[in-house]
């Protein structure tokens, strides 16, 4: 459901804090030249999701069988984790 408050695009997000308008912005960066590397815009105020979604956009990027991922807890599920 589009809101016309705020920019286009953004939507209404229950969050733990209760609703707001708002993007949910992710981003993938490099530990060691701290460059981003991906990043992605979502509709869903909740984390937990996202995780295995931008691991493997991130994988895709950088061409690469491997990829170490490290996260904060907002992004914790077990699913996500094992699928990880």
């Amino acid at each position: 459901m589009q809101h016309d408050v705020g920019e286009p695009g953004t939507q209404q997000m229950r969050t733990s804090s209760g609703s707001r308008i708002a993007y949910n912005v992710h981003s993938a960066a490099d530990a060691k030249y701290c460059l981003m590397l991906h990043h992605d815009v979502r509709q869903e105020g909740i984390d937990n999701r996202q995780l295995d979604p931008m691991a493997k956009a991130t994988q895709e990027v950088l061409e690469r069988a491997e990829l170490c991922v490290t996260a904060d807890a907002g992004y914790s599920s077990d699913a996500k984790l094992q699928a990880c």
